[in-house]
């Protein structure tokens, strides 16, 4: 069952994300009105899914609400910060810049006097 819910997980990252920027703007409520039809989703999926498959009904109805409120969020999100879907999704060169910090800087070799 964990490795199920692992996509659900995943697209749920992308909302904590940008919920801490938004929340840094001092917007926090917007988490709270793009969620919370994803929990209605996730109640009546459940009632549906867990009689019938019990645990893996739960993971189920658990990675739709995480993936539609997710969305919701990005849809939403993109709308406030006035930036296109497309452009918050896609990669860019400078998102790896980190990378050069991780690698330990070479050291020159000391010269004797």
């Amino acid at each position: 069952m964990i490795q199920a819910i692992l996509p659900g997980i995943l697209i749920l990252i992308a909302f904590r994300i940008l919920n801490s920027r938004l929340t840094g703007m001092g917007k926090p409520q917007v988490a709270i009105y793009t969620f919370l039809p994803a929990l209605v989703i996730n109640f009546v999926a459940n009632l549906f899914l867990i009689p019938r498959y019990g645990g893996m009904g739960a993971v189920w109805s658990t990675n739709l609400s995480y993936g539609l409120g997710s969305i919701a969020f990005i849809i939403v999100y993109s709308k406030l910060i006035r930036m296109p879907v497309a452009e918050i999704l896609a990669f860019k060169k400078s998102d790896f810049y980190f990378y050069r910090e991780l690698k330990p800087a070479r050291k020159k070799p000391a010269v004797p006097e």
